[in-house]
């Protein structure tokens, strides 16, 4: 039973009583729109720090090395990237490779180079290739024209090797398509001169002579034997390409002016023709080549009373017809360019005076009155006339 203590006292209990009720209701959703807004706050943090770590883009571009170990699992892995700061989180990488990745990874162990702004895309690939070789490197420069000798003396100097170390692997056999091509006769001061080709290289510290020359008989192979123009110029002529490099070598010792040395070539083309009233090359430079090379060899280094005459005769073209036995040096690959594409001149004869300037001769004649004005400049520059310095 209710009693009334004044008038509208119930209506207004119950008046109250909605209006709490309404408020609540505004109270729980108000709640549930917080809940709510939390709940896709947090969705969309998990979801961009998911992205940024998968993508790398939080991460910066500087190198760290780490090494895995041998037959570690992927979560070894994982937490590993995780301890480096390679990912920010190893259970996202580590169900990526279980979830996500398009096959199964086969991580190889030892040092691998990563960033920390790389993807798991790019990560994982990098994981899978051998070992980053962390060996020391050093850069060994091989000049043109450069003799086998000259190298040896260049190597010793480096640590690599002796000179005798070096031209014993000189002599060794390789594994390079035109090995078979060379010649191996016994008058040859070393079996490989005139193919290692001279050019700028980078090695580990630990590498050996016969790695070297391995190198550089695949570098003339490449730059020579497969050029587009000289490949093709090659197979079309008629000399071996061991005569070519023979007689590219003494072009590319006999003249260092480009603007020449086509000419030059064709001196020495002209007195190897069957025409030829020349029965030699006469080259100065194979001369200097027994001297330098074979006598400073022999004698000086090894202590023999000379040079073995069958090899000097071999390899001096006032004394022997043709060619010599074998390259003086290693040539260049404009000289192997100008032996193969000699310009087409009457010349038998040249030479050079003091100023670099080069004289032709067609008949002895000619090359007499040319030694004449050479030595007249040559005069001239030695007595200083003419010098504006």
């Amino acid at each position: 039973m209710i009693y009334k203590t004044q008038d509208g006292q119930y209506d207004n209990r119950r008046r109250r009583r909605r209006e709490y009720q309404r408020r609540r209701g505004w109270i729980g959703w108000l709640i549930a729109l917080i809940i709510i807004g939390v709940v896709a706050y947090a969705v969309n943090y998990g979801y961009k720090y998911i992205k940024s770590d998968v993508e790398g883009t939080n991460g910066v571009d500087t190198p760290i090395i780490i090494d895995i170990p041998y037959e570690a699992t992927s979560d070894m892995i994982s937490e590993l990237l995780e301890e480096y700061g390679i990912v920010a989180n190893k259970f996202i990488f580590r169900n990526y490779l279980r979830f996500f990745y398009a096959k199964t990874p086969h991580f190889m162990y030892g040092p691998h180079e990563l960033r920390s702004n790389m993807s798991y895309e790019e990560i994982i690939p990098v994981l899978e290739q051998p070992m980053l070789d962390l060996r020391e490197t050093i850069t060994l420069q091989f000049i043109d024209g450069w003799t086998t000798l000259r190298m040896g003396m260049y190597l010793e100097e480096m640590g690599i090797c002796s000179i005798d170390e070096w031209l014993e692997a000189c002599n060794d056999v390789y594994d390079v398509s035109f090995y078979e091509k060379i010649s191996s006769n016994p008058e040859k001061f070393t079996k490989l001169e005139g193919f290692l080709f001279p050019d700028t290289y980078e090695f580990y510290e630990d590498v050996t002579q016969y790695e070297i020359v391995q190198k550089m008989l695949e570098t003339f192979e490449e730059k020579i034997l497969q050029d587009p123009v000289l490949s093709i110029q090659i197979e079309l002529n008629n000399m071996s390409l061991e005569d070519i490099v023979r007689l590219a070598s003494i072009v590319e010792k006999e003249t260092g002016d480009l603007d020449e040395i086509y000419k030059v070539s064709s001196v020495f083309h002209n007195r190897l023709s069957k025409s030829s009233p020349l029965p030699s090359l006469q080259s100065c430079a194979t001369q200097k080549y027994t001297v330098g090379v074979l006598d400073y060899y022999y004698i000086e280094l090894r202590g023999f009373e000379g040079t073995p005459y069958e090899m000097e005769y071999a390899y001096d073209t006032y004394l022997c017809e043709g060619l010599m036995v074998g390259a003086i040096c290693n040539p260049s690959k404009i000289s192997i360019s100008a032996t193969l594409n000699p310009e087409d001149t009457p010349y038998y004869y040249f030479l050079m005076d003091d100023t670099g300037k080069t004289y032709y001769g067609t008949t002895y004649k000619e090359h007499q009155e040319n030694i004449n004005q050479m030595r007249a400049a040559n005069a001239q520059v030695a007595s200083g006339a003419g010098d504006m310095s």
